[in-house]
């Protein structure tokens, strides 16, 4: 009986230290697995932000070719504040704002532009540009030349 009793006792210790060896493997396990959730989460949200900035970056160059197109147009030209869309809703997550403001001295003027990008308060992304020009010509009216295309 006693055998049968100290066979019993190591079959249980052998359950137990099995059962503390799967949960400690479990706690690994659940440990590594919130590891790698947490650095996915973290890449997502520096994308988001790397992808708000390229988009901030590129509503500050394209106001910044929008400034150019007037004041070539119109020489009185003093600036505005643009708001475009970039994508397919109106709502302040698809909207960018641009301020161009013109500063003229002399013979020159310089072109400032600040683009924010969405046109939200806590999320935005404020790129800005700054050109100087001595002289901007005016677009060739019809008939009077060879105008440049875009491809």
């Amino acid at each position: 009986m006693a055998r049968q009793h100290a066979r019993s006792n190591a079959i249980a210790r052998r359950r137990g230290a099995a059962m503390v060896i799967a949960l400690v493997t479990l706690l690994v396990i659940t440990l590594l697995s919130g590891a790698i959730v947490r650095s996915l989460l973290l890449h997502l949200r520096q994308t988001r932000v790397t992808a708000i900035e390229l988009q901030a970056s590129a509503l500050a160059d394209a106001a910044l070719a929008r400034a150019v197109a007037q004041i070539r147009a119109n020489r009185q030209y003093d600036g505005e504040t643009w708001r475009a869309p970039t994508g397919h809703s109106d709502d302040a997550e698809h909207m960018g704002v641009a301020d161009i403001r013109i500063a003229r001295s002399g013979d020159g003027l310089t072109i400032e532009v600040a683009a924010r990008y969405p046109d939200d308060p806590m999320r935005r992304v404020l790129a800005t540009r700054r050109l100087e020009v001595s002289d901007i010509k005016t677009e060739p009216s019809a008939g009077r030349g060879p105008q440049e295309t875009a491809p």
